[in-house]
């Protein structure tokens, strides 16, 4: 037989329900008393943290001062949020007056622009000290040239009409004078290409990483390379020996050889043999060989990847 379930009685009921409101009203008040002792203005004195901005590019800012004593009254709530969410204080460094190789900046005169970066008002900050200084020391300046490093392949018939065009074709730079006396030109990244049968142009960075300590006043640069379809062609050039004594006559064959070269098709038919020369220096003449290979002294400007073709030149010297 299935037993009776005991009724609970009314005092339990109005105990247990009791118990939870007492529970709820102590909490509330818990809450309403934290609410009002963090309404209440408190007076507190905290450190921010600076940030220097806009350092002149020919100035080493001595970071020992890097943080600024704020007596702050104000409530609880804004004073709580400091903790989580402080604010940096942003210092333009370009518009501050210079003595003596440091910084000035006046805090008296710069209360209200601090009071902006921390959000508050300027009537509820002091500040102690009257002034910020910034040492800083003077870097050396110099103006290189920039080097476009490249990795170019050209499709096939196609070739660089000159190098690169850069603008600009120097920079300034500025760093410890025992740094950029080492450097003699500046480097970019890479500017890599296949198959090139066209003119190039772009934008390439400097690559910064490369020079430690640098400032650079510029890091972009533009660049332009012609390109165009090349032919190959082949011109007889006589052979020059010189500085032969007076009393000595070289006597050589062939008398020329052959130039290969390289040009665009709209310079190929201004090239002629005149532009080329092929010389051989007497004093470089082995009285134990009959024979030398001949070089190339003069080139075309027009053309590109000139060359003397193999050949052996024999001579035979008189006295």
């Amino acid at each position: 037989m299935r037993k009776k379930e005991q009724p609970i009685s009314i005092f339990k009921k109005f105990k247990q329900s009791n118990f939870k409101a007492f529970l709820f009203f102590l909490c509330m008040s818990f809450v309403v008393w934290i609410l009002v002792q963090f309404a209440k203005p408190y007076k507190q004195t905290l450190d921010f943290d600076i940030r220097y901005t806009n350092i002149p590019k020919d100035k080493l800012v001595e970071n020992n001062d890097n943080s600024l004593k704020v007596t702050i009254e104000t409530t609880g709530f804004r004073l709580i949020s400091y903790t989580f969410f402080k604010p940096y204080i942003d210092i333009n460094l370009s518009n501050l007056e210079i003595a003596s190789n440091e910084f000035i900046f006046d805090i008296n005169e710069n209360k209200e622009f601090i009071a902006k970066e921390l959000k508050i008002s300027e009537d509820v900050i002091s500040l102690k000290k009257e002034s910020i200084n910034i040492p800083f020391s003077q870097k050396t300046v110099k103006t290189l040239p920039v080097n476009i490093a490249h990795n170019i392949k050209y499709a096939v018939g196609f070739s660089n009409v000159s190098d690169f065009k850069t603008n600009p074709d120097s920079i300034k730079v500025s760093g410890p004078k025992s740094v950029l006396d080492t450097l003699e030109v500046i480097n970019t990244e890479e500017v890599k290409y296949d198959n090139v049968n066209n003119s190039i142009t772009g934008e390439v960075t400097v690559n910064q990483a490369k020079y430690k300590d640098v400032t650079f006043y510029e890091t972009k640069i533009s660049y332009e390379i012609e390109v165009a379809k090349f032919t190959e062609g082949r011109v007889k050039v006589p052979i020059e020996i010189i500085n032969v004594p007076n009393n000595v006559s070289v006597s050589i064959f062939p008398k020329e050889v052959y130039v290969v070269y390289q040009a665009s098709l709209e310079n190929f038919n201004l090239i002629s043999s005149e532009d080329f020369r092929v010389v051989k220096d007497f004093k470089e003449l082995k009285s134990e060989s009959d024979y030398f290979i001949p070089k190339l002294y003069k080139t075309s400007q027009l053309s590109t990847e000139s060359r003397v073709l193999d050949t052996k030149v024999e001579f035979i010297i008189k006295q």
